[in-house]
Parts: C-alpha cells; sequence; structure tokens
C-alpha cells in the first residue's frame, strides 16, 4: 500500500529522533524492515537528515537488504529496471549502482556519515 506524504514525513521524524537518541539506530534498515519501498523510503531518509539524493541512495543501498530488495525489484518490474539504468549511465560516478554486461549491479558501498545513518 503506497504510504501517504504524512506517513512519510511522520516516519521521517520518527528516524531522525530516533537516531539523535541511539547512534546504532540505522534508519535505512528500519525503513526496510516497516515495509517502505524505495521511492517512500528515500524521501524519508532526505526528510530525516537533509540529504542530496545520492547521500540517500547510497545509505540505502549501504544496507543489504535494500540491495537486494533493488535487484529483485529490477529483474521483475521493467520501469523499475529501466530506472536504475537511467541513473546508471546520467550518474556513471556514482559507485553505488552500474550496468556490467548489460545487467544493473548494485555494488555495497559505506553510507556517508553525518545525518540519519
Amino acid at each position: 500500500m503506497v504510504k501517504t506524504h504524512e506517513e512519510i514525513e511522520a516516519a521521517a521524524n520518527r528516524c531522525a529522533a530516533r537516531s539523535r537518541e541511539d547512534p546504532t539506530f540505522s534508519a535505512p534498515d528500519h525503513l526496510l524492515q516497516s515495509g517502505f519501498d524505495w521511492i517512500e523510503a528515500i524521501k524519508a531518509l532526505r526528510l530525516s537528515a537533509g540529504w542530496s539524493l545520492d547521500d540517500a541512495n547510497r545509505a540505502a543501498l549501504a544496507v543489504p537488504g535494500w540491495r537486494l530488495w533493488c535487484a529483485r525489484r529490477v529483474e521483475v518490474d521493467g520501469r523499475c529496471e529501466k530506472m536504475a539504468r537511467h541513473y546508471a549511465r546520467q550518474h556513471p560516478d556514482n559507485g553505488f549502482v552500474s550496468e556490467v554486461g548489460g545487467s544493473v549491479v548494485f555494488h555495497d558501498v559505506p553510507a556517508r556519515r553525518g545525518g540519519v545513518s
């Protein structure tokens, strides 16, 4: 079920508060476990920490579960594959998604420090 802007904003506020209280808290992992889809999670991460799109993508893809989630979505949803390929081509130096031998590959990259992690 698609989350409303208010639900995403509330989740972002909870993640920001919890990150301030607990330095080991992982907002990307929490959002994955809470059933957020990719776009909802990225919106929540950007709201919670004021991150750029690249920083939010990098933080989410630092979580193995999100890399697996994205790889599976690319395999079964042509729209996801198209978006991933487009992003990889438009941002070849991003470090977290690329095309290798005709396949979309999500790379294990550490999240940048600062804000919600």
